[in-house]
């Protein structure tokens, strides 16, 4: 198996007279051990339905080539919404005074990995919301959530990516911005309150399009245009950025992490004032511990 060569750190403390020295302990891990969690960005990168072409993804590249064709410099030009592919919602997202992309601190965006598997509750049911039961069978099985976690619906839905209809659920290939038509899971209202008060998460995360089912969003949406609303807030993407917490959307490859024990590593794009990001993740698995 190849490893990555490590690096023997030694810190040093001056002092008149004499040299404290503190080693540092060895850093060493496999590839294998860090996962990568992010879809590439490209034309066929899937957004939320909104305004035609508000979200879509476009790349242009200018090259200058020697006399003989090699490439002598190459530079691209990209565009694109906050909220698609891979990407990160800050609170800013549903909150007026929460936190922009560029106000997040490291320490928002490093944690322990908890991945809880409804596939089987998602295939027949791709409204299906995670409830406190199916918390409450993970952790029977699995041990207590840790505090500061970042907690992740799992329902195979990347095995839809990168096709838009079907990550979407809908019922017809131009659904537009038809919510009527959408079918994806999402975490209960009850258990997101669970998760924010009684296990002081980082955030919640899902391997589909938003944190919130579609059945959630159908029903925040019928009540705002009941009451005039002039937007509806879908209730777990409301609770998270009340309380300063992050989201998570089309995380990739969730299978490759164990249910608990692994961390993740956010790099958002630093964009100030965003309210959400293009994201890379890294999954570090448990067989390397990062102190």
């Amino acid at each position: 198996m190849n490893t990555v060569p490590f690096i023997s750190f030694c810190s040093c403390v001056f002092v008149i007279g004499r040299v404290y020295s503190y080693p540092v302990e060895k850093f060493k891990f496999s590839p294998g051990d860090i996962v990568d969690l992010t879809y590439p960005f490209n034309p066929q990168t899937v957004y939320f339905p909104q305004k035609k072409g508000f979200n879509d993804f476009t790349l242009r590249i200018d090259e200058k080539l020697s006399k003989n064709g090699d490439v002598v410099m190459r530079q691209g030009h990209f565009q694109a919404g906050e909220h698609g592919g891979t990407h990160l919602d800050s609170p800013a997202h549903f909150g007026r005074n929460g936190k922009g992309m560029s106000d997040l601190s490291t320490e928002q965006l490093v944690g322990p990995a908890v991945i809880i598997n409804v596939t089987t509750q998602v295939r027949s049911n791709p409204d299906y919301y995670l409830n406190l039961t199916d918390i409450h069978q993970f952790e029977a099985t699995h041990g207590r959530i840790p505090d500061g976690s970042f907690v992740f619906l799992y329902g195979e839905w990347g095995k839809r990516w990168p096709d838009r209809q079907r990550s979407f659920g809908a019922e017809t290939p131009h659904f537009g911005s038809d919510f009527n038509q959408l079918h994806f899971p999402g975490f209960d209202p009850a258990a997101t309150r669970f998760l924010i008060a009684e296990r002081n998460i980082r955030g919640l995360g899902t391997d589909g399009p938003s944190v919130d089912s579609a059945a959630e969003i159908k029903k925040e949406v019928a009540a705002a245009e009941k009451e005039k609303a002039s937007a509806a807030i879908p209730c777990a993407h409301l609770q998270l950025a009340t309380k300063g917490k992050i989201a998570i959307e089309y995380a990739a490859h969730l299978e490759k992490m164990p249910p608990i024990g692994g961390r993740i590593i956010l790099a958002p794009m630093k964009n100030k004032g965003g309210s959400g990001a293009p994201t890379r993740i890294y999954g570090i698995r448990p067989s390397h511990k990062i102190r």
